[in-house]
């Protein structure tokens, strides 16, 4: 339960992460809300692991579903890849933003002590 619990808080940081990368981009004409974002992050999380959990108890029942596991467990792996290429490679462009905003800030005289 601890882990589900901390596995849905992460995925609600790198929802307000991949939120604020994408508005800083201005791909949209509006602002994205970081709850819509993180909230459908971690709720996909806990959708997964409960699929993965349904899947693992029935695998020990037979080979169909030991089989039906193994490929969810796959896809699960494989989508976690992706998550975290797409992490890494965003956070150069999140640096990137931290520091445009420092450098404007130091431009205007203002200190942020």
């Amino acid at each position: 339960m601890i882990q589900l619990f901390a596995g849905m808080i992460g995925w609600f940081g790198f929802g307000i992460i991949y939120t604020e990368v994408l508005n800083n981009f201005n791909l949209f004409n509006f602002k994205l809300k970081v709850y819509f974002v993180a909230g459908s992050m971690s709720l996909s999380f806990l959708i997964f692991k409960l699929i993965l959990k349904i899947y693992n108890g029935k695998a020990r029942d037979s080979i169909e579903y030991e089989k039906k596991y193994s490929l969810v467990l796959k896809t699960y792996d494989i989508c976690l890849v992706l998550i975290f290429l797409i992490l890494l490679l965003s956070l150069p462009f999140l640096w990137w933003g931290v520091i445009m905003k420092l450098a404007k800030l130091a431009n205007e005289g203002k200190v942020l002590y």
